[in-house]
């Protein structure tokens, strides 16, 4: 399954948040082949996670502030290069996770086609608390469902973008992708798995 972050430079959000679900990933795999768990040995190499930028310059590196805030979840980010969100960046995408529903929107514009498999982060985090919920198949009913709207409506959709904010709120704003992230790494995982 591979996840796409979208942010708009792939310097900050996105970056952050393909390095922390790789880790988390990662983490809960060994964590569950640690306890004895059923768990495929292939299962985490059936997981990508990959970021892209609405407006990204190819090649540029991570925002220090998120290499820094990766550092301290001991998250080595060395050697991120971004990229542009085009139609090789999405190749292949089973969930396009905008940080914004702008990001979204940019997305499904190259490839429509992804309408059933995108939504934010803080959506797709919301719906990651529902329980038995699979993604990326339900994610197409719950951006139709009332409670799905509801859920999107007590939360609001966007992350802001942390680029020009002090290093105070860009950490917060970070820890906020983390612990979105996490949630619906975790559901993705479980849903995988049941």
């Amino acid at each position: 399954m591979k996840i796409v972050f979208v942010c708009t430079g792939n310097q900050c959000r996105s970056p952050v948040a393909e390095y922390v679900a790789r880790s988390f990933a990662t983490e809960l795999t060994t964590q569950a082949k640690t306890k004895g768990q059923q768990l495929a040995d292939s299962f985490s190499l059936e997981l990508e996670f990959a970021s892209a930028g609405t407006h990204a310059f190819r090649g540029t590196p991570m925002d220090p502030r998120a290499s820094r805030f990766l550092a301290t979840e001991g998250i080595d980010g060395d050697g991120f290069s971004s990229t542009r969100l085009n139609r090789v960046a999405l190749a292949g995408a089973d969930i396009v996770v905008g940080m914004e529903t702008a990001h979204v929107d940019h997305a499904l514009r190259i490839a429509p086609a992804l309408l059933k498999k995108a939504a934010t982060l803080r959506q797709l985090a919301a719906w990651s608390m529902i329980d038995s919920v699979h993604f990326p198949d339900d994610i197409a009913h719950l951006r139709a469902t009332r409670a799905g709207k509801e859920i999107l409506d007590a939360h609001g959709p966007d992350i802001p973008d942390p680029v020009a904010e002090n290093d105070d709120d860009f950490m917060r704003i970070s820890r906020e992708v983390r612990d979105n992230v996490k949630e619906l790494v975790k559901a993705i995982i479980n849903g995988q798995d049941a």
